[in-house]
């Protein structure tokens, strides 16, 4: 069992990771993670907006990208 000084026991950990690229940008990872909830609806969720949110976007202004997925979604 897992323990965080934030969520306590975790019985369970979801870990969700995507891949990102485009034509003129290296590849890229990103994470999210859940205590045990919800998993597949951020899975989904991430697969189904999130290109369509970053389509276009300067992959190096990661704080703009943060913005903008966070005020997306």
């Amino acid at each position: 069992m897992l323990t965080d000084s934030a969520h306590g026991k975790m019985r369970t950990f979801e870990l969700d990771t995507f891949e990102s690229s485009t034509p003129t940008a290296p590849e890229g990872v990103g994470h999210t993670f859940t205590v045990g909830r919800n998993g597949g609806a951020i899975d989904a969720l991430l697969k189904q907006e999130i290109g369509d949110i970053f389509f276009g976007e300067e992959a190096d202004n990661i704080e703009r990208l943060w913005q903008k997925a966070w005020w997306s979604l």
